[in-house]
């Protein structure tokens, strides 16, 4: 199938290439009809419990400000739209949270056009929750390949394309969101500094359920030069009975104590990760075999 989505033609606009994805899965759909479909629709289920990284990238402002004052736990998070105006993205219209993350913090930073001599939050946030999400990678058909090549498009004039065929066709109930591989890392990519890379998935939560998600930890961190990266300080919830509250450690002022806290839950996020997998590979958690049913009304 040739790939239409490359570049965004202005002669077909946003409304035109949806009436074309419209038409391919409601074909009998008529002016006084209600049409309803079902397509073949990868699931996946991520267990509770499960880690992903955020980026968030730093002026040398803000570096300054987090390190003189307290830091709260919502600069970690997508900004609420009452307060800051959130520009459009790939899974998310204006004005509308949607945490993104990454399955490695590679990729996250890539997502994030992260560059030499840039700050910024490296962040692991954690599942409370198992959580499903919709995925096109191995399903099959006509549509899916058509939804395949839009999402995975790199011209940001689609993103307003994508966020309709979102809102309006992929939300279903029992989903959490939207799961996808990068454009910005290819699979089976290997890097000089960071080695292979292991998974490319990313994941588009809809605003709604980020309640059901928890900081694990976050570093502020400076990319060098062949993207490594310099840990400087540490912030970590004090714990479930002081929500809100954060714990913060700097390199600068006890390089010991550094590096022994960066490590502690480094290895207790890499035994839980374990843990989860092995949890996930024995079946433990509930499957996703039904066909997801959308109708339209006109």
């Amino acid at each position: 199938m040739d790939n239409i989505f490359e570049n965004f033609d202005e002669s077909i606009g946003v409304d035109g290439y949806y009436q074309i994805i419209r038409n391919k899965l409601f074909p009998l759909s008529t002016k006084t009809s209600i049409d309803g479909t079902a397509f073949p629709l990868q699931g996946q289920t991520f267990r509770k419990g499960s880690v992903f990284s955020r980026v968030r990238p730093l002026s040398f402002e803000k570096v300054a400000e987090f390190r003189e004052a307290n830091v709260k736990l919502s600069e970690f998070y997508p900004p609420n739209p009452k307060a800051i105006q959130i520009p459009q993205g790939r899974f998310n219209g204006q004005n509308t949270r949607t945490l993104y993350l990454a399955d490695h913090p590679f990729v996250a930073m890539k997502e994030c056009a992260i560059e030499d001599g840039q700050y910024f939050f490296l962040s692991y946030i954690k599942l409370r929750t198992d959580m499903h999400f919709v995925s096109l990678e191995k399903s099959h058909g006509q549509v899916a390949v058509m939804l395949r090549q839009l999402l995975s498009s790199k011209d940001v004039k689609f993103y307003s394309l994508i966020n309709k065929i979102n809102d309006e066709l992929l939300k279903f109930e029992g989903f959490q969101g939207i799961s996808y591989n990068s454009v910005k890392v290819s699979e089976g990519h290997t890097d000089q500094t960071w080695g292979a890379i292991t998974s490319t998935k990313n994941i588009a939560m809809s605003g709604e359920y980020i309640k059901n998600t928890e900081l694990a930890v976050s570093w502020i961190c400076y990319c060098d030069e062949d993207y490594k990266i310099y840990q400087h300080d540490l912030f970590r919830p004090l714990s479930n009975k002081k929500k809100g509250r954060l714990t913060r450690v700097s390199i600068g002022s006890n390089k010991s104590a550094f590096i022994c806290a960066s490590k502690k839950i480094m290895d207790e996020l890499n035994e839980g990760s374990k843990r989860t997998r092995l949890l996930l590979d024995k079946g433990y958690f509930s499957e996703l075999n039904q066909s997801p049913v959308k109708f339209i009304y006109k």
